[in-house]
C-alpha cells in the first residue's frame, strides 16, 4: 500500500513540475482476454488441461479395478471352504494386488504432480509471450502520442481517466490485425 501511494505521489509530483506530460490508460486485463492469439493459447491450454485430466482418470479407473480384484481376492483367501494351500495361494495373490495398487497410486501422484507443473509452466510460458507482445503494442502507441506514462485502467493506481486517454482499443486494433477471419469475435467492454 505504502509503494501505491509513493507511485501515486511521485506521478503527482511529476505532473505538477512538467504540465506537458501526457498520461494515457490502458485495460491491460481487456486487452489480453480479447487478443485473438491470447484467446487461442487459453484454447490450447484447456484442451491440454482436459486430457491430463482424462489421463488421470483413466489411471484412476486402472487403480479401482485392481482394487476392486483385491477386494474378490482377500475374501477368497478367507473362505474357510478353501484348503490352507489355496487360501495361501490367494493370499499371496493379495499381497501382488496390493503392491500394484501401491504403484498406481504413486504412478497417479507423480503423473499429477509432473502435470501440475508442466501445465503452471506453460501457462507462465504463454503468459509471459503475450504480455510482452502486448506491452510492445503499448509502447508503440504512447510514443506515437507522446505519452510519458501509461496506466493500467483496471489497477489499483487509476481511479479517474479520461475516455481520451484510453488506447484500449487502439492496442487490440493492432494486436489482432493477423487475427483470422474465421475466430468469433470477442465481447469488448464498454
Amino acid at each position: 500500500m505504502k509503494k501505491i501511494i509513493a507511485l501515486i505521489a511521485l506521478i503527482s509530483a511529476s505532473v505538477s513540475l512538467n504540465a506537458q506530460n501526457r498520461i494515457l490508460t490502458v485495460d491491460m486485463g481487456e486487452v489480453f482476454n480479447n487478443y485473438y492469439l491470447a484467446q487461442e493459447a487459453q484454447t490450447q491450454f484447456n484442451a491440454s488441461v482436459e486430457q491430463a485430466q482424462g489421463e488421470i482418470r483413466q489411471m484412476i479407473d486402472q487403480g479401482r479395478k485392481l482394487a476392486e480384484k483385491f477386494q474378490e481376492i482377500v475374501a477368497k483367501a478367507n473362505n474357510p471352504a478353501l484348503t490352507e494351500d489355496a487360501r495361501a495361494k490367494h493370499g499371496k495373490e493379495a499381497e501382488d494386488l496390493q503392491m500394484q495398487i501401491r504403484r498406481k497410486e504413486t504412478e497417479v501422484n507423480n503423473f499429477k504432480q509432473q502435470a501440475d507443473q508442466q501445465l503452471a509452466a506453460r501457462r507462465q510460458s504463454s503468459l509471459n509471450v503475450h504480455l510482452d507482445r502486448i506491452k510492445q503494442v503499448v509502447s508503440e502507441i504512447a510514443a506515437k502520442k507522446s505519452a510519458d506514462l501509461v496506466l493500467n485502467s483496471n489497477g489499483l493506481g487509476v481511479v479517474f481517466s479520461k475516455k481520451e486517454s484510453d488506447i484500449t482499443k487502439e492496442v487490440l486494433d493492432v494486436l489482432n490485425v493477423g487475427k483470422p477471419a474465421t475466430a468469433a469475435p470477442a465481447a469488448t467492454k464498454k
